[in-house]
């Protein structure tokens, strides 16, 4: 495979991850998050990972054995050397959206973890130790001083 179909691919999973990336994040800002739809995105991002993750190294091997320097530095020349310096822009700058995507998300991971923890402790709060009776039932009056009666 030559470097311009193989950049091509890496560029298409490198656009498929932020299309994931996308995907979830609209899974985090919807109402109620489908746990099982969810994990599927998480992991076909994983499978995406593993792809580029394999497609950057055989890119990196190829520009070893053509004798051009590991990095960044490496990778540039080897693109204008061989006319195809604007499908490696590219490339990095979908890496580059797929990063801020990624930031978004966890932010949005953090704050969903934030609210359900503040959930929790109101809960726990208001409940003030036990909710229900050993027999199951449900204790009528207060929950740690919040009215449960009308």
């Amino acid at each position: 495979m030559g470097l311009r179909d193989h950049l091509t691919k890496e560029l298409a999973e490198t656009e498929r991850f932020c299309a994931l990336l996308e995907k979830e994040q609209k899974l985090y800002s919807g109402e109620g998050v489908s746990i099982d739809l969810l994990q599927e995105v998480v992991d076909e991002k994983q499978r995406c990972v593993e792809a580029i993750k394999t497609l950057e190294e055989q890119r990196q091997l190829g520009q070893q054995r053509l004798n051009y320097p590991p990095g960044m530095e490496g990778a540039v020349r080897l693109a204008k050397d061989m006319g195809v310096i604007d499908l490696w822009q590219k490339i990095l700058e979908t890496s580059y959206r797929a990063q801020q995507l990624n930031i978004i998300n966890g932010n949005l991971i953090q704050m969903a973890s934030r609210q359900n923890q503040a959930i929790l402790d109101f809960l726990h709060k208001a409940a003030g130790g036990v909710t229900y009776a050993p027999d199951g039932s449900i204790h009528q009056g207060s929950l740690g001083g919040i009215k449960t009666k009308a």
